[in-house]
């Protein structure tokens, strides 16, 4: 019987404890969320979960929730009421579902450029805020990065991939440089030295792409070749069929105009997450 009570007093003491606590972590919440509403945010849910990595880095932490923000100045990711992550609108390079969209349906990837860094933001959505999330991010993207973000997919990604700037002398054997590192993603040919990018290439201007076996043998044995701006470039790397195949592809896409579907009605001055309970309409 004594057990029993104790356990019982034990349960209730907890209970209360834990009741207490909630009602201050929620009230410390409301704070929080009411600082960023006065930021006046396009978009604001705290049903996201979130990865964060430059390309080629390993991540350091898989899947964490966080409170994910939009603004007319950018994208910030918040998590117990810290600031962890901004992206500028101008250091934002587009932002596609997952590039095998058939299976993880609701995974964004929002590219980045830092600096010097390219970095990638993984995001696990609602499917019910879907819609506003790729609104609010639209709105603070170029013109290209909209039209690159609705054309169906596939939305080719490839690398980083070590490679050779390389030139023909003129007996016709290759000669290389020092190496590099080759990214393809949906709007640009992303050239990397060591971990910092040293050029973006506009894939739409890419032409004349072409995949070359080395003649005078070697490792790696072939290279890509194309011309940009009047300006030829050649990479010798493994799989350059393949590379050179995804190129043209992705190029080719890059100048394909999207149908994008028009909204009726006129968008609210907020636009929250459907599943967020803390959501208001400004009010």
């Amino acid at each position: 019987m004594e057990i029993f009570l104790a356990s019982f007093v034990i349960t209730i003491v907890g209970g209360l404890a834990l009741n207490v606590y909630l009602k201050r972590y929620n009230r410390r919440y409301q704070q929080f969320r009411s600082t960023l509403v006065k930021q006046r945010p396009s978009y604001l849910s705290s049903y996201i979960a979130y990865e964060w990595a430059a390309v080629g880095k390993t991540v350091d932490k898989h899947w964490q929730g966080c409170t994910f923000m939009v603004t007319a100045k950018g994208i910030a990711i918040y998590r117990s009421g810290e600031l962890l992550l901004t992206i500028q609108k101008h250091e934002l390079r587009g932002f596609w579902r997952h590039p095998n969209d058939y299976i993880k349906r609701n995974e964004l990837w929002i590219h980045a450029q830092i600096d010097l860094t390219w970095s990638i933001l993984k995001v696990s959505y609602s499917k019910q805020g879907k819609n506003r999330l790729f609104r609010a991010i639209s709105a603070i993207s170029t013109e290209e990065q909209r039209k690159a973000h609705h054309r169906p997919p596939p939305y080719i990604h490839r690398g980083p991939t070590k490679a050779f700037p390389a030139q023909q002398s003129l007996t016709g054997e290759w000669e290389m440089g020092d190496a590099i590192r080759l990214y393809l993603m949906p709007l640009y040919l992303v050239i990397f030295a060591g971990d910092e990018v040293q050029r973006t290439i506009d894939l739409s201007k890419i032409q004349e792409i072409a995949a070359l076996k080395r003649m005078e043998g070697g490792n790696p044995a072939g290279l890509i070749r194309f011309r940009s701006d009047e300006e030829d470039f050649a990479f010798a790397l493994n799989n350059y069929e393949a590379w050179a195949n995804d190129l043209a592809e992705a190029a080719k896409r890059s100048l394909e105009e999207p149908v994008i579907r028009k909204r009726k009605g006129k968008d609210d001055e907020w636009d929250w997450d459907d599943e967020d309970e803390f959501a208001t309409n400004g009010t």
